[in-house]
């Protein structure tokens, strides 16, 4: 019988780190990154459209940015992303002082994943969709949007 992989070190795959406790017994994690390009002081983005990597379930979605975002309560980006086959929201994020976080320079922000966990699956021809509405007028548009998306493949 072959050894368990637990029994064996740390291994290298190119840059990428492998070892037996980043494994899952019924499942990998997978991140992509989708490039959502520039909001604009007013108005909304052009919705980001993008197919999951395989069946399975969203964790975590973030949005990361050059230029940034600050809070405000009056002129604030609301982001959603929504699973257009089964018309599930799966995650919310917002720029807004009270219940949202600002987009750091350089950073990155998390979206909240809904509360209902049956939301958040997805199969591997779902269509997602990622939205970013402008309420009021920010003081300078926001340049290399990219949202990253971490599922559960199973």
């Amino acid at each position: 019988m072959p050894e368990p992989l637990s029994s064996y070190p740390r291994t290298w795959a190119g840059g990428l780190q492998i070892q037996a406790a980043d494994l899952w017994p019924n499942g990998v994690w997978r991140a992509d990154s989708y490039q959502m390009g520039t909001i604009p002081t007013t108005g909304a983005a052009t919705p980001l459209l993008f197919y999951p990597p395989a069946k399975g379930s969203m964790n975590t979605c973030l949005v990361a940015s050059i230029s940034g975002s600050v809070q405000s309560d009056t002129n604030f980006i609301t982001f959603t992303c929504t699973n257009l086959t089964t018309g599930h929201v799966m995650a919310t994020m917002t720029t807004k002082v009270t219940g949202g976080e600002a987009i750091p320079t350089l950073g990155t922000a998390t979206f909240a994943p809904s509360g209902t966990p049956a939301f958040l699956l997805c199969g591997a021809t779902d269509l997602i969709e990622v939205t970013a509405v402008v309420t009021g007028t920010l003081g300078a548009a926001v340049t290399g949007v990219v949202i990253g998306a971490f599922f559960f493949v199973s």
